[in-house]
């Protein structure tokens, strides 16, 4: 399964956990009690029936881990960022309804989009906590730090830690792209480094732009954006 397809993949059962979360709170709370711990773990007993469906064949440690791990994130979200979910699913819905409508009264078929054409409409990790911080939600001294701590843990420390970042930026309805945080969590192991450096450099590059925008149409800094520069 190559790296477009793995998203497409997680996206499909993102948007099956959220019709679970707004259906059926038992098995929502069935998932959710695996965070922070490995597939084999007891407490993700029942969540093999979610999501064993949408694993790859064969597919290594890190890659069975990020979708267990994303399967119980999605779950463990507080209800007003689930509701938040359920009403941009909603959206989404009716907006891939109406280009559909367009679409077939045109005739005319659209060229297929390169793969990393969503590169410009979805955000990664290191983007979603550039937005968090220039929009008051963390500290930049905070995240750098935990950036840097991230970086260097392997896969099972990994998903350890990152839930209470993650369930922090849901508990104020920061959203998150789950199949892009799905597929680095799923490449952490053969490509860590590179990983990590992406959602650094992501990072510095959305606050620059984001900071540079404010400055254009003469906003003021966000607060909590201010950090000391490193020692």
């Amino acid at each position: 399964m190559n790296r477009p397809q793995l998203v497409a993949t997680a996206d499909r059962m993102v948007a099956h956990l959220r019709r679970i979360n707004e259906r059926d709170p038992g098995t929502r709370a069935m998932l959710r009690r695996g965070l922070g711990r490995p597939p084999e773990d007891i407490a993700n007993f029942h969540a093999h029936a979610v999501v064993t469906r949408y694993l790859p064949e064969r597919c290594d440690h890190a890659t069975e881990r990020a979708f267990y791990t994303v399967a119980a994130l999605v779950a463990a979200q507080p209800r007003g960022a689930r509701d938040q979910e359920a009403a941009e699913a909603t959206s989404a819905e009716s907006t891939d309804e109406a280009t559909a409508e367009n679409a077939a009264a045109e005739s005319t078929p659209e060229p297929a989009a390169p793969e990393d054409t969503a590169e410009g409409t979805r955000r990664t990790f290191g983007q979603t906590l550039a937005w968090a911080v220039e929009n008051g939600h963390l500290k930049g001294d905070m995240v750098r730090e935990r950036l840097h701590l991230l970086a260097r843990y392997r896969t099972d420390r990994l998903h350890r830690e990152l839930p209470k970042l993650v369930a922090h930026l849901r508990a104020d309805l920061v959203p998150i792209d789950w199949g892009y945080l799905l597929r680095d969590l799923a490449l952490w192991d053969e490509e860590r480094d590179q990983v990590a450096k992406r959602w650094v450099q992501q990072y510095h590059r959305t606050r620059d732009q984001i900071q540079r925008q404010r400055a254009t149409n003469g906003e003021p800094a966000t607060p909590n954006n201010r950090e000391s520069e490193p020692a």
